[in-house]
């Protein structure tokens, strides 16, 4: 019986232990993986074990994404009423912060749940002449918030506190089919959207339909 009794208790012992080593391993991976994404969203570098930045592409056509690449390294005067910070769609319960696009290495760099935009044209009307925005559609950005029509009314919120608003004129399922590099005379604004898991895109191209008040 003694002997039955100090097996069990050891048995139970290194139970014990393999459980708690568990409880550690998991515990260690998962503080890996979110000081990776925590890295990452920081220092807007890919790391293979995270998703919070990706490279994405918006267009096949490499001229298209020539002209974006040559536009988004230019200096264009955003005019007195600032550059787009955030943007509000149809299917949008609220407001979808904006922050500076990025391209590094040959690629169009995404951070999960927020837009990115740079401008591809000089003022209009004293306004920004065109913003490039796009987005990655996924748990935080949902797939709803791409599907905008013609005639819809898009809201922007600008770096000076002015409230923009954009009517849909025309939608795509590539950048180049939306000729982002048009010479209207007011102010337009090119959103794409990008499929996290498919790859697939679209895009629609909007003009400015009213000016509100400042926030």
């Amino acid at each position: 019986m003694g002997k039955t009794s100090r097996t069990g208790r050891f048995r139970a012992r290194m139970t014990s232990i393999s459980a708690l080593a568990l409880v550690m391993v998991t515990s260690g991976l998962f503080s890996a993986y979110a000081s990776a994404n925590t890295y990452e969203a920081m220092a807007n570098r890919d790391i293979p074990v995270s998703d919070v930045v990706e490279s994405v592409r918006f267009t096949s056509d490499d001229a298209t994404d020539d002209q974006l690449v040559s536009a988004y390294r230019a200096t264009y005067s955003p005019g007195m009423f600032g550059t787009p910070e955030m943007i509000k769609l149809p299917e949008a319960g609220k407001h979808i912060r904006i922050t500076p696009a990025t391209y590094q290495g040959g690629h169009w760099k995404a951070t999960k749940g927020i837009a990115h935009t740079f401008l591809n044209a000089g003022p209009r009307q004293k306004v920004f002449g065109s913003a490039f925005i796009y987005m990655r559609l996924n748990t935080l950005t949902t797939k709803n918030l791409g599907q905008v029509y013609p005639g819809d009314l898009v809201n922007i919120v600008t770096t000076q506190g002015w409230q923009l608003g954009y009517r849909v004129t025309t939608v795509g399922t590539d950048v180049s089919q939306l000729k982002p590099f048009d010479d209207a005379s007011d102010s337009a604004i090119v959103v794409t959207f990008i499929d996290d898991k498919t790859g697939a895109v679209s895009c629609f191209i909007a003009h400015l339909s009213k000016v509100g008040d400042r926030t």
